[in-house]
């Protein structure tokens, strides 16, 4: 029996039992994969198998979503082989990556649950990484970002930057493989070192009215992952280290296999006695770094913890995930 007016409405907000009335109506199965996460509040989908009509209900009830905690959209974005004709997933389409743009921007300008959003190896162009941004800028509850394998280089990249550095609710940023270069780097060093500042003028404003300064909650930036950004090289390497040189504030910098050199391991090591808050930089398969550098860096950043856990210094050992205690992405994999 199909729903009443009265039971769509009172189940319009919530995602799942919207998605389901939805299928309902247009007589469809709901797809197991939309509703794996039920209890949880998550939406974490592969999309690649979903034909075009099957986006319909999902959208849908994406716009009228206030409930999910967590939404994730992933696609393998596989090269096809020489000399194969391989069909395009939907999901790789315009047709699909415009009305999904917005109903994501829907959602996350009248959330008030949305903690984390991961889109994973999805063809961004400008206007459809605007539309992302604008919901970024609206959502206040918003703590991780994470745009993993979407190649929206350095413009894209310098876009995102420009609208979270005024965000102090977002807590951990992920740009790994998105084609970003030692321009995008800058970028991303711009944005540190602008929240640097301002949380700076915080403390000294605590301290003028005789309180003493909480370092740690203060709210903003803790963790940026580039990895797999192979063109950042050294000099994207040092720009970032310069910006994180004296700061207190982020915990976590990871730049795995971005083509960093002994240049910007030295760099690294040079920062890191002076910086002793950074729990995390992580240089690894860089191989143009030297093993004993390498060392060395591994062996300042122990120092620097005293030998405490990640967890104890507020940093997820789950990549992509922010202070301890609020990873939604991890949660949702079963990893933290």
């Amino acid at each position: 029996m199909l729903p009443s007016v009265k039971e769509r409405k009172k189940n319009a907000n919530k995602f799942h039992l919207c998605y389901e009335e939805v299928c309902k109506v247009q007589n469809v199965m709901p797809l197991p994969a939309v509703m794996a996460h039920r209890k949880k509040s998550v939406l974490c989908l592969s999309g690649d198998r979903l034909a075009y009509r099957e986006w319909g209900p999902i959208l849908h009830a994406l716009s009228q979503d206030r409930s999910l905690q967590f939404i994730g959209v992933r696609s393998k974005a596989v090269e096809p082989r020489a000399g194969t004709v391989e069909r395009v997933p939907s999901l790789q389409t315009r047709r699909v990556l415009l009305p999904l743009m917005k109903a994501i921007q829907t959602c996350m300008n009248h959330t008030e649950a949305l903690t984390s959003v991961e889109l994973e190896a999805l063809p961004l162009g400008s206007d459809l990484l605007c539309n992302f941004i604008q919901g970024i800028k609206s959502c206040r509850p918003l703590q991780n970002v994470s745009l993993h394998r979407s190649p929206i280089r350095d413009e894209g990249c310098r876009l995102i930057c420009r609208a979270i550095k005024g965000l102090t609710n977002i807590k951990c940023v992920d740009l790994s493989g998105c084609g970003i270069t030692a321009r995008g780097a800058m970028a991303v060093a711009e944005m540190l070192k602008y929240q640097k500042i301002q949380r700076y003028s915080e403390t000294w404003k605590q301290t003028l009215r005789g309180c003493d300064p909480d370092v740690d909650s203060l709210p903003g930036l803790r963790r940026v992952t580039l990895n797999h950004n192979t063109d950042i090289g050294d000099d994207g390497a040092v720009h970032l280290v310069n910006a994180v040189r004296d700061d207190i504030f982020v915990k976590a910098l990871d730049l795995q296999n971005c083509g960093v050199g002994n240049t910007g391991g030295k760099a690294a090591l040079e920062m890191l006695q002076l910086n002793v808050s950074l729990a995390v930089m992580d240089l690894r398969a860089n191989k143009n770094i030297n093993s004993e550098l390498l060392t060395q860096i591994m062996r300042r950043l122990y120092m620097n913890n005293h030998g405490a856990s990640q967890k104890e210094k507020g940093i997820c050992p789950h990549q992509g995930c922010a202070v301890a205690g609020v990873c939604e992405a991890g949660q949702a994999q079963g990893v933290c």
